[in-house]
């Protein structure tokens, strides 16, 4: 069973760590997790990513899952440490 962040003041002020809305269509979604590429989005399912900047700034985690394309597509990293982030494209290096 993965740790739960939910309760701690941690997981309280920090908006990464809360579920976004999903700004993407379900056929859209799929195409991303069956490994289609898509406009402006640079990572793939599963992608081995860290998070350069802010609060989690060196987090090590997997993509596994895409909530909004576009400019600055938005991603569900799952961390090595069991955590969940929802961080922008724009905050990850490969």
């Amino acid at each position: 069973m993965k740790p739960s962040h939910r309760g701690s003041r941690l997981f309280d002020q920090d908006v990464s760590m809360h579920r976004p809305e999903v700004d993407i269509d379900a056929a859209t979604q799929n195409r991303w997790i069956l490994g289609e590429k898509l406009p402006g989005v640079c990572f793939s399912m599963l992608q081995d990513v860290v998070v350069r900047r802010g609060a989690h700034a060196g987090m090590r985690g997997e993509l596994v899952s895409i909530y909004s394309a576009g400019a600055d597509p938005l991603y569900h990293l799952e961390a090595l440490d069991g955590g969940d982030l929802y961080v922008r494209q724009s905050e990850l290096l490969p």
